[in-house]
């Protein structure tokens, strides 16, 4: 979920991967994250930062291996300092919140921050889609499930994301007709997990940590 937020921007003027060193580095760090481990890509990111130190896109994908690390109280220093290069970029207000949400107790801090990406701009999908969530969490079903039922009537929202989250809101909200229509848009490991939730076997926290 979290990972579709980064993108690899750099200067207009500069797209070259060979010769763009601020590009090439960031680059080789995200596509490989997975193979060098955490504590290697941590160590990169941090020689990274300290040569570009006013690469936002670095502090977000830094706060995001945190948090997937266990280690969300890291992250807030990342995202205040990234917050103080740009603090009208969308991206930072959408993945700080969605990573508060893997800790329910922050869920009004999420709100608080979602908000202020929603702000920025209403239309935004990822922010609405976080505000699905953050009502989930609330309890407000028949909000969250208005919600995420607009997402996917967008066009530009036909991703499985948004129709898992629609999901996720007919089971709380117990509107098995919206269930059944667009069950078959999400993909299998979804559904044992859906299974789950409908004989509240699991939480909607719980689950939200898995993705």
């Amino acid at each position: 979920m979290v990972l579709g937020l980064f993108s690899c921007s750099e200067n207009d003027q500069k797209k070259d991967t060979e010769t763009n060193t601020y590009y090439a580095k960031y680059v080789y760090i995200y596509n490989n994250y997975d193979s060098l481990g955490f504590e290697k890509s941590n160590e990169l990111l941090d020689e990274y930062i300290a040569e570009f130190p006013n690469a936002q896109n670095a502090y977000l994908f830094k706060a995001y291996l945190m948090a997937k690390n266990g280690k969300l109280n890291e992250t807030v220093p990342l995202f205040l300092k990234a917050q103080s290069y740009d603090s009208l970029n969308i991206e930072l207000y959408q993945q700080w919140a969605s990573i508060l949400l893997y800790d329910s107790s922050q869920v009004l801090k999420a709100e608080e921050v979602n908000n202020i990406g929603l702000q920025i701009d209403s239309t935004d999908i990822l922010c609405r889609n976080n505000n699905t969530w953050i009502l989930l969490y609330q309890n407000k079903n028949l909000e969250a499930l208005e919600n995420a039922l607009s997402l996917v009537q967008d066009t530009l929202a036909q991703k499985n994301i948004y129709y898992r989250a629609l999901v996720l809101s007919s089971i709380a909200a117990q509107n098995d007709s919206i269930y059944s229509f667009y069950l078959p848009q999400t993909d299998s490991v979804d559904r044992q997990n859906f299974d789950k939730l409908k004989r509240k076997e699991t939480s909607f926290p719980q689950y939200y940590k898995t993705l």
